[in-house]
């Protein structure tokens, strides 16, 4: 993965060329074929990806329906981030809708890397606390405006 690419992803849009050169130090690239799954719902999770090219759909199954579409990520996306954060297994099951390239980035390596660098650490982690602050307000809104139309309907 080229470090131009790692700067346009917004995890890692805050890090300076010498950050980025680090990063890169500890890409894998992935290649995975159509209708395979990169990850599945309730696996352990170990790593996060961006998209070199390709497009992987991420859903979730469900006792009411055979799928639930999360979301489509195409070239230049990030997924697979957040079990970095919180620690948690997969929250949904990631399959590629086309041959697609992949750069995996493996938690413990990322983890080790900020640790090292705190400055750098401290740039991505900033990064993820503004994500999910926007996360949670857009939430707040939707819940607002949820309420509020129940409200006018009762």
């Amino acid at each position: 993965m080229r470090a131009a690419t790692l700067k346009g992803i917004y995890l890692f849009a805050d890090l300076d060329p010498g950050e980025l050169s680090r990063l890169e130090a500890i890409c894998a690239v992935r290649t995975v074929a159509a209708g395979d799954d990169v990850f599945a719902h309730g696996d352990e999770a170990d790593a996060l990806y961006v998209i070199n090219f390709g497009t992987v759909r991420i859903h979730r199954g469900s006792t009411e329906m055979d799928e639930i579409p999360v979301t489509t990520v195409g070239t230049g996306a990030l997924f697979g981030e957040l079990p970095w954060v919180s620690q948690g297994k997969r929250s949904a099951t990631a399959t590629a809708l086309e041959r697609t390239e992949l750069t995996r980035i493996e938690y413990g390596a990322l983890s080790r890397l900020l640790a090292e660098w705190p400055a750098m650490g401290q740039k991505v982690y900033r990064t993820i606390a503004r994500q999910v602050a926007m996360a949670l307000r857009v939430t707040t809104d939707d819940l607002v405006f949820a309420r509020t139309i129940h409200a006018r309907h009762h």
